[in-house]
């Protein structure tokens, strides 16, 4: 009786289970490719009444992360038409940042979304100064915000569950989570943001005074912002 598995959970295909006395199989598996080192090790243990015989084979590879096109934060922040034009587009389909019911806190607007790029980290707009959990969550936001527009605009993903897990944490109380959150997504914002802009995107000049002239940042105050105030 002859199985074989993989470390990393892949389900391996062979073509039988039982093999003679010298008898040699191939089997197979596949997955998705993923940026970076991979490694995984094919096990494959084989039994004859009472006697077990292991083998087992590494195999590694690099890949090669995809080019992606992105824009900064800042860019969005300061560039009021196309933060506009392509939010318009984020709450059109559903994609919006919101926590829990619509009442309760959801970024469906310019304003909305510009409040969250130009309210300060530290302090609330009254000077009361916010929480470690919520200086946290603004600098996820920061982050946040602009992932949501890039994978609007260029369809840009910085893979995996990242950006499900951004807005998750976002919604949260984990500090911890925030900040790995924003980091990784601080890494994506940046990872393409010297790419050339894809064919069909307009962009214009920075206006900046537009965008914070606009800014709800009172809606991210607490009580609105989402954790206790």
């Amino acid at each position: 009786n002859v199985i074989v598995t993989d470390d990393k959970g892949v389900t391996v295909i062979c073509p039988k289970t039982i093999l003679a006395v010298g008898e040699s199989m191939t089997c197979n598996a596949s997955g998705t490719a993923v940026a970076g080192q991979y490694e995984n090790i094919g096990t494959a243990n084989g039994t004859n009444g009472s006697k077990t015989v292991t083998a087992t084979d590494p195999s590694h590879y690099y890949g090669k992360a995809k080019t992606l096109v992105t824009r900064t934060p800042g860019y969005w922040q300061t560039h009021y038409v196309e933060a506009d034009r392509e939010w318009a587009k984020v709450v059109a389909a559903g994609n919006a940042l919101q926590c829990g019911a619509p009442e309760n806190f959801i970024v469906n607007n310019t304003p909305g979304l510009e409040g969250g790029f130009w309210s300060s980290i530290s302090y609330e707009t009254n000077k009361h100064k916010r929480t470690s959990v919520d200086q946290a969550r603004m600098q996820l936001a920061f982050q946040l915000l602009a992932a949501i527009l890039n994978n609007q605009a260029f369809g840009s993903d910085p893979g995996g569950t990242v950006l499900n897990d951004a807005r998750t944490n976002f919604c949260g109380t984990n500090r911890n989570a925030m900040l790995a959150s924003k980091s990784l997504l601080d890494t994506f914002n940046n990872g393409g943001s010297n790419k050339l802009f894809p064919t069909g995107y307009i962009n214009g000049k920075a206006d900046p005074k537009t965008s914070q002239s606009v800014a709800a940042k009172v809606y991210w105050n607490q009580p609105t912002l989402p954790g206790i105030p």
